[in-house]
């Protein structure tokens, strides 16, 4: 069970084309763009380097969350903002989690997941 998109994965990925042209990338280039809320008008992309993306995940890794490979993370907070992004999908990668999804949130969604996947980190 939860296999099914890995395997997908792997085998898009062996049937993709490879990239003919790679360009390294700086530390200041953008790597994200969040939205805000715009509290003064319209709402504006928020741009997150690639420096800003490691260093917020490798200082939420050693000093706020003792997140580690086997652990399994409940996914339900909204990936379009910087707290789900942040502390779930980045530093559980980096840490090696598994990083459990739902497609919408609701409480029984949350609570079937975490009973069916053993979740043992839940963010909220």
């Amino acid at each position: 069970e939860g296999t099914e998109g890995a395997a997908r994965l792997e085998t898009e990925a062996a049937e993709a084309e490879p990239i003919s042209t790679w360009l390294p990338l700086r530390p200041a280039e953008t790597a994200t763009i969040l939205y805000t809320s715009g509290t003064t008008g319209q709402p504006k992309g928020a741009l997150g380097s690639h420096f800003a993306l490691v260093e917020q995940t490798s200082t939420l890794l050693t000093s706020t969350f003792d997140l580690r490979r086997g652990d399994v993370i409940f996914g339900g907070l909204p990936m379009f903002h910087t707290f789900g992004q942040t502390c779930v999908l980045n530093t559980g990668l980096r840490a090696g989690a598994t990083i459990v999804m739902v497609p919408k949130f609701s409480g029984d969604a949350a609570l079937d997941a975490l009973a069916r996947h053993n979740i043992n980190v839940f963010f909220g």
